[in-house]
């Protein structure tokens, strides 16, 4: 989750790959929820159902999917909610098992009765995300009521409308296929060379300068070599510097000589 103001994403220059794991680089500020379709359904020490933070992932993913998966997932939930069709998930490439998602919720080892089993997953779910929205807005200051939701990724127009009932956000926007919206924008987005360097000196006017002048000169250099040529380039060139589909123009997806 990502918070977006006037066209512009907040940004880091460090970012957490995984926990006590820190990577020194510049990236949008985003923060993980553990509740997407794939998040399983289990059971906490006290007897009630929780979801997250493991995930069934894409092999073998929910249980609905019939690819040996025992363990519910949110996207199980959905199914037997009525949300999911069989016949109409992945554009009717996949034909979801409702026996299975069934199955796998009824085996879990929880007094708490079926139907309740089912919609506690999905409103934990959605609470999920609903609070993390309140985690990235207070910390700016910004007023979720002026902020509309876009709803990316498999599961997000699934889930991310029923958030519209727990804060108070103008919209929820679903994109035009929605699934590839993130793997869209890393080939849409501009390439980004960042350069940063440690150096243990007094911080005065006279020791500054050379090391600008050392950091505008290395973070120069890329900008020079330019990004690798178009796929099936003819040109000969090793990057977009040397290639005659992109001399003049900002972006180019092919060389006009490729076959």
């Amino acid at each position: 989750m990502s918070l977006v103001v006037d066209g512009n994403p907040f940004v880091r220059i460090t970012f957490e790959l995984e926990h006590d794991l820190v990577i020194n680089a510049l990236s949008t500020e985003v923060a993980s929820v553990g509740a997407g379709g794939g998040s399983l359904v289990t059971v906490s020490p006290s007897g009630g159902i929780q979801v997250g933070p493991g995930s069934a992932g894409a092999d073998p993913g929910p249980a609905c999917y019939g690819r040996g998966g025992t363990v519910p997932a949110v996207t199980d939930a959905c199914l037997l909610m009525g949300i999911l069709r069989e016949d109409g998930f992945a554009g009717g490439e996949i034909v979801l098992d409702e026996a299975a998602a069934r199955a796998a919720f009824e085996k879990l080892d929880t007094p708490v009765a079926f139907e309740d089993r089912v919609r506690s997953a999905y409103r934990l779910a959605v609470a999920h995300m609903a609070e993390e929205i309140t985690n990235v807005a207070v910390p700016h200051g910004v007023d979720p009521r002026d902020f509309s939701l876009v709803a990316y990724g498999a599961a997000g127009p699934m889930l991310l409308p029923a958030v519209l009932d727990l804060v108070p956000l103008r919209e929820v926007i679903v994109p035009p296929h929605p699934g590839l919206f993130s793997a869209l924008g890393l080939l849409s987005t501009d390439l980004v060379h960042y350069e940063s360097r440690s150096a243990y000196l007094p911080f005065t006017p006279r020791q500054r300068r050379p090391h600008r002048a050392d950091l505008r000169r290395d973070g120069a250099r890329p900008a020079r070599q330019g990004r690798p040529a178009p796929p099936g380039c003819r040109c000969g060139a090793a990057s977009t510097a040397g290639c005659s589909a992109s001399r003049g123009r900002r972006r180019s997806s092919r060389c006009p000589r490729a076959g």
